[in-house]
């Protein structure tokens, strides 16, 4: 970890460009992807045995699916999300890993966002302690006017290939609900205010060094607009925001999720919520995966930067709430996604390794990354999510099969208006 370390300052400029290059996206537009790109989309059909990859997929009528893939040194990443060129965009996302392992153990760990919310830390801990009632509103983002993808590019950094690309969705309208129903199975009475962002973007870069392969996550939230509250006491004032994770892991010899040194299992009854800067995945005595969570964000208060430090914590399942399944990942968006990985991307996955499941309720891991200054204003935050490799003498892996797809060029993005 101390190469790492010495090479945070470089990779973080090299994020923070990305994320400016994500908020630089035209609000203006109500179609998901630009004419350039649309005109180039049936031009080519992409190889997923090439090293590096961006394209879009038909998946229906109204809805495609646009995605990076990238196949180095025995290791296969491949990132979804879905948009539409007719409707506003669905905001959905996916990234996933599959490798050897240094103990010969096959590996498959996926990642995604599947809610956010808005707390109160009276307790002044950082997070939002659900036994308290510290969580005001479920924050869900809906759609987006605008979607705009950063085709995955090669680079050299200090002689280390990094594969960089993502994806900006602009003018985001979404909800504030009550995490509390107040009419019994009438969704709509839970309503606390109809808000609108100005872009939510995802940036990623991916190198490896040696044996150990190392994703830089950059989330950017924009600032909250158009807030229109339902009730004269709804407010963001002294608000925290949290984001929930849920992770799929897969391996052909049992693992053990550590936090803090101590094994977690999100789904063991009455699991506790416990603060982590990181958790670690092993396979016997070995680390397979690890997730770097704590670290500083930036808070973008009227152009003014301001940096403080997040929290986070390891969750379990049942701390999600139960009506708060209803405003999770729409199950036909999961289920589409689920055949693609298994039977398109992933199909030489060994038989030993279960189908990919990629409903909260099955995830072992479950995580919210906790911002305690927030208050509507723009937030970004770059996690570390670390993968312990096969030494790369060994044999690669056989890469799936090809798939056609239609190709998306890079985008030039204008500047955002605030």
């Amino acid at each position: 970890m101390g190469t790492f370390r010495t090479r945070k300052k470089c990779l973080r400029v090299l994020l923070t460009t990305l994320l400016l290059l994500a908020s630089s996206f035209s609000i203006a537009g109500v179609n998901s992807v630009d004419a350039q790109s649309a005109k180039s989309s049936n031009q080519s059909r992409v190889d997923t045995k090439s090293e590096y990859s961006s394209g879009s997929i038909s998946h229906g009528t109204d809805v495609n699916l646009w995605y990076t893939w990238i196949n180095s040194s025995g290791t296969q990443v491949a990132f979804f999300t879905y948009y539409s060129e007719v409707y506003n965009s669905p905001i959905q996302t996916f990234l996933g890993q599959h490798y050897m392992a240094n103990n010969d153990t096959e590996v498959f760990i996926g990642n995604t966002l599947l809610l956010m919310k808005a707390y109160n830390d009276t307790h002044e801990n950082g997070v939002p302690d659900t036994d308290l009632k510290e969580i005001e509103y479920f924050f869900l983002v809906n759609s987006s006017e605008t979607f705009t993808p950063m085709s995955v590019q090669k680079m050299s950094v200090e002689n280390v290939s990094h594969y960089t690309w993502g994806i900006a969705y602009g003018w985001v309208d979404g909800f504030l609900l009550y995490p509390e129903d107040r009419v019994a199975n009438v969704v709509s009475t839970n309503l606390a205010a109809k808000v609108n962002i100005t872009d939510l973007a995802f940036t990623y870069d991916y190198y490896i060094q040696g044996n150990v392969s190392y994703l830089k996550t950059g989330v950017k939230v924009g600032r909250v607009v158009d807030f229109a509250p339902y009730a004269a006491d709804v407010s963001l004032s002294r608000l925290g925001l949290s984001l929930l994770y849920g992770t799929t892991m897969l391996t052909t010899k049992p693992y053990t999720v550590l936090v803090n040194g101590e094994p977690y299992n999100s789904r063991a009854s009455a699991a506790p919520t416990t603060a982590t800067s990181r958790a670690e995945v092993i396979v016997g005595d070995k680390k397979l995966y690890e997730f770097i969570l704590e670290e500083n964000y930036t808070l973008n208060r009227n152009w003014i930067l301001e940096s403080y430090r997040s929290k986070s914590v390891a969750s379990p399942t049942e701390s999600v709430p139960p009506n708060a399944a209803v405003y999770l990942s729409p199950y036909w968006l999961i289920g589409s996604l689920l055949r693609l990985l298994s039977e398109d991307v992933f199909p030489k996955l060994s038989t030993s390794l279960p189908n990919i499941g990629l409903g909260y309720t099955n995830s072992s891991f479950v995580y919210r990354v906790c911002y305690p200054m927030w208050e509507g204003w723009g937030i970004e935050h770059d996690p570390t999510y670390v993968a312990y490799l096969m030494p790369s003498k060994s044999t690669p892996i056989s890469p799936p099969s090809e798939f056609p797809v239609e190709a998306i060029a890079t985008v030039p993005l204008p500047e955002l208006e605030y």
